[in-house]
Parts: C-alpha cells; structure tokens; sequence
C-alpha cells in the first residue's frame, strides 16, 4: 500500500466512508514515519499534531512492536490525548520493505464494548463474564484488571479461554451467576464462551480493515447456540467429549466428537468405545496425573466439582501435542454419577508460548543479577539504549572525581557521542584509539551477543594530572519488549593492576629461576653424560683387559680394583640422583633413634682408610661434646658427613689434612643442645663468585675434564635439604687455595649415658661361615652368580630358589636347622619376598618360622627397608652388594642367633 498527494488531500472523505455505519471508530490518523500529520475529525487535530508516537512511553513499545512485526497491534483502552478512553490500532504500511507510515484508527472503548455486549445480552442474566489482557501497565483496566466486567467483583470463572487478538493475547472468564454448574449449564457456558469470543474478535478484524461491521443475527435461540458451538471449536482448535457411567459408577462409554477427532488425524473407527484411549493415547509422564485428576473430579459430590488438566496427546502425524481437557460431572437425582461432559482443546501453541516467556523471564533475572553485582562493584552505572545510544545514570558514587565524567555522558546524552568526549578528556595517548575502536557501540553490541560481561581496562587521568587504572564493564540487559539495550559501568581497579604488576614480576622472578634452573639441568645432563660414560668405559674397558690379560695375577688385580671404584662411583651417581628426586617430593622422613656419635666418627675412619692412605692424608677428629648418646637419624646423619668429608678428601691435594671438630651448645629447651661440626680443609678452595651457588642443584664451579675430579653437583644440595630436614643450618667459608670450612648446626635431643659401643667396627667376634648352608631366593641369574660365589668363597654352602613359592617348599620341605639364613630378593615372579616372608612367620613350625630372613633387593629407599621389617624380615641389603656389610650383616645376625 503506498500514498500520494491525492490520498493526503482526501483524507477526510477517505475516513468518512471507511467509517460509515461504525460508530464505534472515534477517530482516524496518517502517521508518516510515526509522526501524526493528518487527524479526523478536525477535531482532534490540534491535540494530536506531530505526536511522535514510537518515543511516547506509553504508546512507543507498542508502535515499536507493529514496526518490527510488520503486524497491526491493538492497545489499550488508554486514555487519549485528545481526551476520553479508547483502543489505539496501528497498521504499519511499507513502501520497498522499508517502514513507511501508520494508518491509525481510535475505537471509542465504551461505545465499542457496548456494541460487544449488546450481541450476548440475552443470556446476561445468567452468567457473569469478563475480558482480560496480558499485563499491560499503561492499559486502563478496572481494579480487578478486567477490560471487560459484567460485575463489579473479582470472577470466579470456571472457564478461561484465550483469545489472539492483534500482536496481543485476550482472556474471556465466565461464571454462572447461581454458583453451579449442571449438565444443562455447562454446554450454554461454552456457548457463551464462543459468542463473547466471535463478538469480540469479529469486531477487531472488521476495524482492521476498515469495513462494515457484520452484526450476528441468528433466527432462533437454537441456531445462536448450534453457530456458537460451530464456531467455538474452530476458533479454540476444540472438540468435545462424555463419558458416560453405569449403575455400578464405572466408565460405561466414551464419545469424542469429530471435532476432537480432526485435530489429532483419527477417524472415528480408530478410536476405542471406551477409556482405554486414556492410557494408550496420553503421554506416559501424563497418565498417572490425569488418572488422579480425574478420579478426584468424579469422587467430588459437590457442585463446584470440575476437571481441568493439561496433558500430552498422541496425534497421528503431529507426535505428541499439548491440549487442555475440561470436564464437567453431571449426577441423577439419587446422587450416582451419569456422565462427564467435557471441552478438549489444541493449547500447543499456548504452552511454547508460556516455555518461551519463563526463558525470557530466566534471561532478565540473570541480567539483572548482572546489574545488582555492577552496581555494587563499580562507582558508576548507566543503562545505554540499543536503539538510539540514550543513556540514563542508574547509580553514582557521587565523588568529586568522577563527576565530571558524568557530565559529559550528561551533556551528550548519546553514548557515542559521550565515549568520544570522554576519551579525549580522560584516558591517556596510548590507549584513545583502542578505547574508541572496542567501546564504539556498534562492537559493544557484537560482543554482547553472546550474552558475557565485556571489559575495556585503560589509563585514565584525571584533572589533576594523576594517572591510574580504570575499566568499563558492559553487560546486555532487554527492555519490555526484549529490544537489546546494555549496561555500561565504571571502576578503579589500580590495586588489581598493581596486584597483576607485582604478579607479573614474580612470575618473571619465577622465569628466570626456571631458566637458570634448567640451564643447570642442561649443565647437569653434560656433566651426566660424562661422568656416567667415564665409569662405565672403564668397567667395559678392564673388563675386555681381563678377558685378555686375565693370567696375569698383578694386572689382574689392578684391572679388578679399577672396575671396583668405577662401579661405586656410579652407585654413588645413582643414590645422589634417586636422592634428590626423593627429598624435592617429599618422600624423606625422619627416623630418629637413640645413637652414640662414636658410631658416624669410626664410620668416617673406616670409609676413608684406603683413599686417605693413598693421598697421604690426615683426618683428624676432635670431639669436644658432653653428650654423645643422642635422637638422630643415623643413616642421614652419616650420609650429611661422609658427603661434606668425602668432597674435602677429593679437593685437598696429597700430603694436606682435614680436622673435624665437634662441639655442643646449651639451648633454652631442657634435654636439648645445638650440636655442630665444622670440616676444615687446606684443599683447592672455592672462588667467591662460585660460593653463592655451592647448593644449587647439579652445580659444580669446574666440570671433571677441568679438574679431573669426578662428581654430580648434587651432593652439597642433599646435604643443605637434610640438614634443613633436621632444623639445623649449614654454612660454608672457602678462598681459592686455601681450602674450604664447613660448618653444620643441627639440634638433637640427648641421653646422659649410653652403653658404649666401641667395638662396633673391630674384627674381633667376627664368626666364619664355614658350615653355614644359607637358602638364596634370587630369580637373576647374574645376581645369583654373585651371591654364590661371594658367600661360597667365604665357606658358605648356597641352596638357590628361584621365586617364593619355591622357597617355602624347599624350607619346609627339610627339617629346621637344615639353613641358618635366608638372603631374600623382594621383586620375584609368583611369590614375592615380602609375601614369602608373611607365609614363612606363619608357619606351624615355630623353629621354621623362627629362621633369619636378610632383604636383598635393589630397592634401596627407606620406605623399602621398612616394608620388609614389618614383613617380618631380620635385615636389609642393598643391591649392588657391598661384600663387606653382607658378611658384617651375616655375622651379627647369626652370632645373635647363635646365643638366643
């Protein structure tokens, strides 16, 4: 439809003949691009001039909605500017897909309802009935929020149908006037229904399109209600059902009309005669609540009995689809029920509808829950128009500092025009064209689609000149017409930016340490590769000189002892390695027993002899120390000093000497004094550059192709870990040349007296193994290689098993005594040796259950160790095997066996 010259002109006439025989049209407008231009009567002209009717409140959002739809709309009753009460229809007319104008027309809301009325006045005197809108809070309703109300009270409706009228919905609620609702009620009910609807609906479409309004005439009170009924079911998508009882109350039959029929695809002869249709045709999730509903209607014997339930029908094409189901009981004059009359009508539509407003109202909360955090949060908060960028201040904080800012947004009342003005006046060069191009409104809109928060974070100064940190938050709200508008909020967020700063450098703190970290790992793996190769080409090389030259009885045993000292310091490499790794995850624990530090003085003495011998070196120990029975770990104890002494013997050159001292502190803890022990060199010494980095992990001031010396880097690391383990300190003092000063401090619980140990390391008490038969679980046959011919050479004679199961056999399968010992591996097929040792101390045979059972396994960690002490094991070797602490092992376990 499009207007010209001709059609302004004649406006007047245009309306005069499209109005003729209506007297419910008040007036009519021409709207080009929503502003009112032409009014009739003349009137009403001088009121409605140049009303822009899409910025008004009241009329916008639904001039807005008739734009956007392309659809007319219906509001109202409003009061009206040029004065009384009326419908406002707005039919918007386009011209090349592009919105053109509206063609108005006002229906006089008084004279339109009575004409309504006027059509069902003949059953007024037996029903109450009213009409509803969905909320309007600018429509004029009376105070029960009825259009329409035949009574000046709240309806108690027993029907509420719905009705579309034009981009709105309408409700009819009707209610008998004597309060019940017998069979002989019910169908003029639904009657009536169906005429309020027809009468109001008819009268909507012929003003719409500017016809004459067709009035229902209808012969006789018969046809009325037959045309009603008719016109009803095509209106409500509706049919009607009975289902009618016998004498003993149960459902004799059930009839559904063709109406019903049609609207779920079945003929009548698909449908069974009785209520079987209730339980194959409705959804599963639906039977048991109908079931109930209904049971409970047809057990009501009061008059206000009714049923109404919503339930999900399988229609033939369509799957399953929602419909309303209404039904009245009707009971003879004994009181026995007779039948269920009902209305089944198509609510599919309705219930989509009524899904999508609840997703609509779920989005809005969390939007406004958005806006509550902001608001809280932020100084400043503005709501922002998608449509047209008009900005409203929701919240300030009201400082001195900001309100300028809020001036500007003031001033403008446009939100780009505002961000531009900001941006110039506050944030600082760097971040202007960033803060223009993503807070522009058209980017803000893209990024909000997705429905997150969206922040800009810049500097800002202010008009004093000082510089900090700010950021706008934006977050997508809907108006009452879901158009998109957004909040825009401000903040100072200096302390998370110097929060993220100070993060920032700790995190490059951090880079840096990982750098060094692992340049020192790379050194490490240079260092390994070397250090493991050397060892390893010298067992491999005297080994193929042995194969050679093994006659020879003085090269022989000069190649042997090569090989030996290869093999150590690779066992060494090792446990350094596996040593680290255990204390950095924090696997070493304290095991704390009472010792007498003779024990780690003679330890020393005893490692040290042959390389000490061989350099000319003099260790000297000076032990000045009241208690010597202390609370320690002796095995880590041991392992802190042989590292310390073992790097001073390696760096002072033959001929110089190493001194240890030992000395006790009083503390303020009764019980316990601060021990330390200070290691004194005259060796190489260290470089001042070089001290600093002595614990650091795989570290070493020169590599072995430098000095010569071999070495990891790990051992002062293990050492500083444990001795930091224990709560003691260690502290080093060197100068190159000089030799180097160790100093160790560690607090220690003591006893007054222990029994003195200082045998402990003699020859004397040792017992031979000569015509000892010892039982080896070994499934290696290289180990079992070994063993035998260590323990053989020694006088030993050695029985083999080779997994637990057959180790059992072969212990119980001889009389006790038969073995004195029993050398265990713990990792074994079949049986394993902790599981070998639980059946062995079960045993019936208590002198069998009783034999001596040594671990040895090359699980080499304490928690090893004690796994196998609480198997029921008497001792732990370690694999490789030191022949020395094995005999030393056998002879004190089977002397101790020997006297029990």
């Amino acid at each position: 439809m499009t207007y010209d010259d001709r059609f302004l002109s004649s406006f007047s006439g245009i309306c005069e003949k499209l109005i003729e025989d209506d007297i419910a049209i008040g007036s009519m407008y021409f709207a080009p691009k929503g502003i009112i231009k032409y009014a009739y009567p003349d009137t009403v002209d001088e009121a409605t001039s140049n009303f822009e009717m899409l910025k008004d409140p009241i009329q916008g959002p639904k001039s807005q909605k008739a734009v956007d739809t392309g659809k007319a709309t219906i509001a109202g009753p409003h009061n009206l500017i040029e004065g009384g009460t009326g419908f406002i229809i707005r039919n918007p007319i386009y011209k090349d897909g592009e919105f053109e104008a509206f063609t108005i027309m006002v229906l006089d809301k008084d004279i339109f309802i009575q004409t309504v009325m006027d059509d069902i006045d003949y059953l007024e005197d037996g029903y109450n009935y009213a009409v509803r809108k969905e909320a309007d809070p600018t429509a004029v309703v009376d105070d029960n929020g009825y259009i329409i109300n035949t009574t000046d009270r709240k309806i108690n409706g027993i029907v509420e149908i719905p009705f579309e009228a034009p981009n709105d919905s309408w409700y009819l609620i009707v209610e008998p006037k004597n309060g019940t609702s017998p069979l002989a009620g019910m169908i003029p009910e639904i009657i009536l229904s169906g005429l309020i609807t027809l009468s109001l609906v008819a009268g909507i479409y012929i003003t719409l399109r500017y016809r004459q309004r067709n009035r229902i005439t209808i012969e006789s009170y018969k046809q009325r209600e037959q045309q009603a009924a008719l016109s009803l079911h095509t209106i409500l998508n509706a049919g009607d059902w009975k289902a009618k009882f016998n004498s003993q109350g149960r459902v004799e039959s059930v009839e559904w009309s063709e109406e019903f029929l049609q609207l779920i695809g079945y003929s009548l002869d698909e449908i069974p005669e009785d209520d079987k249709f209730w339980e194959t045709g409705i959804h599963p999730e639906d039977r048991k609540l109908n079931y109930d509903a209904f049971i409970k209607t047809i057990s009501d014997t009061s008059d206000n009995a009714k049923y109404d339930e919503r339930i999900r029908i399988r229609t033939k094409y369509s799957g399953y689809r929602w419909f309303r189901a209404l039904g009245q009981p009707v009971r003879n004059p004994d009181g026995s029920l007779d039948a269920v009359y009902g209305l089944i009508m198509d609510v599919q539509d309705t219930v989509m509808m009524e899904e999508i407003e609840l997703l609509h109202e779920k989005e809005l909360q969390e939007a406004y829950d958005i806006v509550e955090g902001l608001s809280s949060e932020y100084h400043t908060v503005w709501r922002v128009s998608g449509a047209d960028g008009k900005m409203r201040l929701i919240r300030s904080s009201g400082k001195q500092t900001i309100q300028s800012a809020v001036d500007i947004a003031y001033d403008s009342n446009n939100y780009d025009a505002a961000l531009r003005k900001y941006v110039e006046t506050f944030v600082t060069g760097a971040d202007k064209e960033r803060v223009l191009r993503k807070g522009c409104q058209k980017a803000v809109l893209e990024k909000l689609k997705d429905g997150s928060v969206y922040t800009i974070s810049y500097q800002r100064k202010d008009e004093q000149g000082i510089v900090g940190y700010n950021q706008m938050a934006y977050a997508k709200v809907l108006d009452a017409n879901s158009n998109v508008d957004f909040i825009l909020a401000f903040r100072d967020i200096n302390e998370m930016m110097e929060e993220q700063l100070h993060q920032q450098e700790i995190l490059k703190e951090a880079l840096m340490a990982a750098e060094e970290a692992n340049k020192a790992k790379t050194n490490f793996l240079f260092n390994m590769s070397h250090d493991i190769r050397t060892p390893m080409n010298a067992i491999l090389g005297y080994a193929e000189l042995l194969r050679l030259k093994g006659d020879d009885e003085r090269k022989r045993d000069s190649y042997v002892d090569s090989i030996i000292v290869s093999g150590n310091y690779l066992l060494d490499l090792i446990n350094n390695v596996l040593d680290m790794s255990r204390i950095e995850s924090g696997q070493v624990e304290l095991e704390e027993t009472l010792e007498n530090t003779s024990k780690i003085a003679k330890a020393m003495q005893y490692s040290f002899e042959k390389i000490l011998v061989e350099k000319h070196l003099t260790l000297n120990i000076f032990d000045s120390a009241v208690h010597r029975d202390l609370y320690f770990d002796l095995v880590k104890m041991e392992q802190i000093m042989m590292n310390i002494v073992s790097n001073a013997v390696k760096y002072t050159p033959p001929g110089g000497r190493i001194d240890v001292y030992h000395s006790e502190t009083p503390t303020e803890t009764e019980g316990v004094s601060l021990f330390t022990t200070e290691i004194r060199d005259n060796g190489v010494g260290m470089s001042e550059e070089f001290l600093p980095h002595v614990f650091d992990q795989f570290t070493r001031e020169k590599t072995v192709t430098e000095n010569k010396i071999m070495g990891t880097g790990l051992g002062m690391g293990i050492v500083k870990r444990l001795v930091e383990l224990m709560h003691g300190t260690i502290s080093i003092k060197s100068s190159p040349g000089q030799g180097t000063s160790v100093i160790v401090s560690i607090p220690h619980r003591y006893e007054e007296k222990l029994a003195d140990t200082a045998g402990d390391y003699s020859e004397s008490g040792q017992m031979s193994l000569e015509g000892k038969r010892i039982l080896l679980a070994e499934d290696n046959s290289l180990n079992i290689e070994i063993a035998q011919e260590i323990l053989t050479y020694h006088g030993a004679e050695v029985e083999v098993a080779e997994d637990g199961d057959i180790c059992i056999d072969m212990l119980t399968g001889n009389e006790a005594g038969h073995y004195d010992v029993i050398l265990m591996d713990i990792q074994m097929p079949n049986m394993d040796g902790l599981e070998a040792t639980r059946q062995i101390r079960k045993l019936d045979n208590q002198k069998l259950a009783k034999i001596p059972i040594i671990a040895m396994t090359a699980n080499a960690f304490d928690e090893d160790e004690k796994r196998c002490a609480e198997a029921g094991m008497d001792g732990f070797i370690s694999k490789p095997i030191e022949i020395g602490k094995l005999l030393e092992m056998l002879n004190s376990i089977l002397k101790r066996d020997s006297l029990s």
